[in-house]
């Protein structure tokens, strides 16, 4: 089995979503100092999504959403994930379901390639967060091409990869604080790790703006 990290790129994202709405949090098992590895409580609060038809895209915030088209798909098809159906700031569930999962890979291996770490400005505590994308400048200083990720892993015991179709993993990209917005924090967000069946269903349903880097496992 082949597993990728799956990027949304390439288009502006959609709406906004999380913290700094003034979501409900669960930070018991997070960071203290930054926030990393806050969870959700309830559904993902969500704005801005009234006139959005896709079947896969990234909020502001980039959390990762599908269509309930897509999520049916999945269930049908089998798939082993966790999703929450999102909400707005009425209370209202919307037809969108947010991708996320609870299986965590280990951290990356040193060979890794394709990104860049902020270490200026990563938490001293945890060091999970300010994970960056790589780009490529040209001559005039301006960014023409996304590095893709080269992610090794090594996952000791395989059978923890027979318990989902979709992982997160232990680093998070963009940086994390405790206080952003009005008093509201803001984290950045961990990569989800799929397998090839995951993005069979992406390639059959000719999801735009899906990127797949293929990880390798030891």
């Amino acid at each position: 089995m082949k597993y990728y990290i799956l990027h949304y790129y390439y288009v502006a994202p959609k709406g906004d979503s999380g913290e700094t709405l003034g979501q409900v949090l669960d930070l018991s098992n997070a960071c203290p100092t930054c926030g990393t590895g806050t969870k959700l409580v309830g559904g993902l609060l969500v704005t801005g999504l009234n006139n959005v038809k896709k079947d896969f895209f990234a909020t502001e915030a980039q959390d990762y959403l599908i269509s309930k088209k897509l999520y049916d798909i999945f269930q049908n098809a089998n798939i082993l994930f966790e999703t929450s159906q999102v909400v707005n700031k009425k209370g209202e569930f919307l037809d969108f379901y947010h991708l996320k999962s609870n299986y965590t890979f280990p951290k990356m291996l040193p060979q890794s390639k394709g990104f860049k770490i902020g270490l200026l400005n990563q938490c001293k505590n945890c060091k999970r967060d300010n994970y960056l994308g790589d780009l490529v400048w040209d001559s005039k200083k301006k960014a023409n091409m996304i590095v893709p990720f080269q992610l090794s892993f090594e996952v000791e015991d395989k059978r923890f990869l027979d318990q989902s179709d979709i992982f997160q993993t232990w680093e998070y990209w963009g940086k994390s604080t405790m206080k952003f917005l009005r008093g509201n924090p803001m984290f950045g967000r961990p990569s989800l790790i799929v397998n090839e069946r995951i993005k069979q269903i992406f390639e059959e349903q000719k999801i735009k703006n899906a990127f797949f880097d293929e990880v390798i496992i030891l």
